[in-house]
């Protein structure tokens, strides 16, 4: 409910259209779009210029950022090692 739609009647008569859910689109009168699809999954490279927030986590190769250990930590100003 209050999702946007598009509906395709070709015949005219909306009660035999198909309606499509999941669309969200808007463009700004400088001609930015911003599209939304709540499957979107990244493939490929990505660059990002500025600052990324994450809420909850970021996992990379079965690593988290939040939950990670490190081995061979030294009370000092020495580097730790690899996460565990």
């Amino acid at each position: 409910m209050g999702e946007q739609v598009v509906v395709f009647s070709p015949s005219g008569q909306t009660a035999q259209g198909i309606a499509i859910t999941g669309l969200h689109h808007r463009t700004y009168p400088d001609g930015a779009v911003v599209e939304y699809d709540s499957d979107y999954t990244q493939t490929g490279n990505q660059n990002v210029t500025g600052k990324v927030t994450v809420s909850v986590d970021v996992v990379a190769a079965g690593i988290s950022l939040v939950k990670h250990k490190h081995d061979g930590v030294q009370s000092s100003g020495a580097q730790t090692g690899a996460p565990a």
